[in-house]
């Protein structure tokens, strides 16, 4: 529990710094800073720490380039990425992610697609899609509906097929642009806190 708290307050710190923090698939600016923190339900005193950073290019509305670098701590492993997020309206969108594992060299495309209804709103994360050795192999799907109310955003799902499990979020604004995830998973028995900062 000293951990949590130790984590949360880091993370609290993190986001009152001059940035503006969003979710990932809408991301509002041209730099993002992502830190995930994740911690198995098993083993509490286990933390995984994989923060990424990237630059968004968008030459029109609907379609933006995000290079990212992300780097594993515990795995000491670099991934190098590219994200392509197109979108209809600002109310559909879809993000393809382009994955690089410089140390086992190994390549894996993850897709994800929301749709936003007001204050409803649907996720999917298909993750591993595509990986060096072939299509749909330990690939996990992920469907979550969602509903935002005042500072608080809320979902739930279920991830199936590679681990297959009950899936929550709870997001915690902040600012209207700024905010805590607080994320449960019970098909990896994971807990994961994460905030992001965009400038």
């Amino acid at each position: 529990m000293k951990r949590f708290f130790s984590i949360l307050m880091i993370l609290l710190a993190t986001v009152s710094l001059s940035g503006q923090v969003y979710d990932g698939i809408t991301q509002p600016t041209r730099f993002r800073y992502w830190l995930p923190l994740t911690t198995s339900v098993n083993t509490p005193g286990s933390l995984t720490a994989a923060p990424f950073m990237g630059y968004k290019v968008q030459p029109a509305n609907w379609i933006s380039f995000t290079p990212i670098l992300q780097y594993n701590f515990n795995r000491e492993a670099a991934m190098p990425q590219l994200w392509l997020n197109v979108n209809y309206q600002q109310k559909y969108y879809l993000l393809f992610r382009s994955i690089y594992d410089l140390k086992t060299e190994a390549f894996s495309e993850t897709v994800s697609g929301t749709v936003k209804l007001n204050s409803y709103m649907v996720d999917f994360t298909w993750d591993n899609l595509y990986r060096s050795d072939g299509f749909l192999i330990n690939d996990r799907l992920q469907i979550l509906a969602g509903y935002a109310w005042k500072h608080l955003v809320l979902n739930a799902g279920y991830s199936i097929r590679d681990r297959p499990g009950f899936v929550t979020n709870a997001r915690v604004k902040l600012t209207s642009l700024s905010w805590l995830q607080f994320r449960y998973d019970s098909g990896t028995d994971t807990f994961t806190l994460s905030t992001a900062i965009h400038i």
